[in-house]
């Protein structure tokens, strides 16, 4: 299974080395992810990178750098710090493709060059600062492109307007059972621009996290221990040059993993789900002796995002995907000659439908799917 990467991977790298790599990576995280379906249960455990764990100190110095694979090919890249021209450290990894990897830690604060090159060809070059209490990464992102690049992740970054919390942190709703883990955010800027963006979460009336964040282009920062419960909580996404979003965050009590993604794109609204966009992959047979015409479909809030219709000979099958603009919870719809029917569907961050079928037969549609989620 295909599972999200990019920055799901690169904050935990990025903030967490205080836990980093245990848990749930999608493909590169230790750990088991458990499929169930209809069927029984099964486990497969994603490729693994190095157990990466360190202990962090309130106010110590946490910053990390680091390189991820996205490409589809294994790649050698090298990495070099330097400081006033003097080099700090140096580095060549071989990274499998999807796999995050720790190349080196900064020792003090300061004002940094890194570069990165790829034994493949290409090389990129990035000033970082680095000031006292720094939690994050600068990660080096091989995406097959042949030139590397670099994405910075910042760890609970203090508000631009002030704490804004107005309560204590994780939120719990009352009586609703525990996850795994905590829930967490991550706010992407990924307009090639600054931002000003005002991110507020709520249960019911209370806004229980309010924070204004100032981005550079290319920097996440991620929140950590947001939420403690599953629920459905509101979340509003403001950009001050423009665009808002407000949309529902869903946590079931085996979403083990809660992630809270944010984006704010080149062009339109904030982005708001619980993981990145990509295809739903759905296997399509015709169990009937006749040819049948079917119109699958991929609605999110009553709002059709992705649709695609084929006509399937008796006995034939086909495999299609639909695109998704963001990770959450859909409803897949299937309109056939024989009825119409629906289930839902989730693509999240640890958390995802797989082996999802549709059968056309002589009665309605059958839509047959399970859940694969880390654990």
């Amino acid at each position: 299974m295909q599972l999200p990467s990019r920055r799901a991977l690169l904050s935990t790298v990025g903030g967490g080395l205080s836990g980093a790599l245990a848990g749930c990576l999608d493909r590169d995280r230790t750990g088991t992810e458990a499929a169930e379906t209809s069927t029984g249960t099964a486990t497969a455990r994603p490729t693994a990178t190095e157990p990466l764990q360190t202990a962090i100190t309130d106010g110590a110095l946490d910053a990390h750098v680091s390189v991820h694979n996205d490409g589809d090919a294994p790649a050698t890249v090298t990495a070099e710090l330097r400081r006033d021209g003097t080099v700090v450290d140096e580095r060549t990894r071989d990274v499998n493709d999807g796999v995050v990897a720790l190349l080196f830690s900064v020792p003090e604060p300061g004002s940094y060059t890194v570069s990165a090159s790829l034994d493949a060809g290409g090389s990129a070059t990035h000033d970082w600062r680095v000031e006292a209490g720094y939690r994050g990464s600068l990660t080096v992102q091989v995406d097959g492109s042949g030139e590397p690049s670099f994405e910075e992740t910042l760890v609970d970054r203090a508000c631009a307007t002030g704490e804004g919390t107005t309560t204590s942190l994780p939120y719990s709703i009352p009586d609703a059972p525990e996850t795994h883990t905590r829930g967490r955010a991550e706010l992407a800027n990924e307009s090639g621009d600054p931002v000003t963006v005002t991110l507020a979460v709520a249960h019911d009336s209370l806004t229980f996290f309010e924070c204004t964040y100032e981005l550079d282009a290319d920097q996440t920062v991620a929140v950590e221990g947001l939420t403690a419960t599953a629920g459905e909580y509101t979340v509003d996404v403001d950009v001050e040059t423009g665009g808002r979003t407000v949309s529902r965050w869903r946590i079931p009590p085996d979403y083990a993993w809660p992630l809270l993604s944010i984006t704010v794109p080149a062009e339109g609204n904030p982005l708001v789900g619980c993981g990145e966009g990509g295809d739903v992959q759905v296997a399509v047979d015709n169990a009937t002796d006749s040819a049948v015409a079917a119109t699958l479909a991929l609605e999110r809030d009553g709002q059709t995002v992705g649709e695609q219709s084929l006509d399937l000979p008796a006995g034939g099958s086909e495999d299609i995907a639909l695109s998704t603009p963001v990770g959450d919870f859909y409803s897949l719809v299937v309109t056939a000659d024989t009825g119409t029917a629906s289930a839902a569907v989730v693509r999240c961050y640890c958390y995802r439908s797989v082996r999802t079928g549709v059968t056309l037969d002589a009665g309605r549609p059958r839509i047959d799917t399970g859940v694969r989620r880390c654990t």
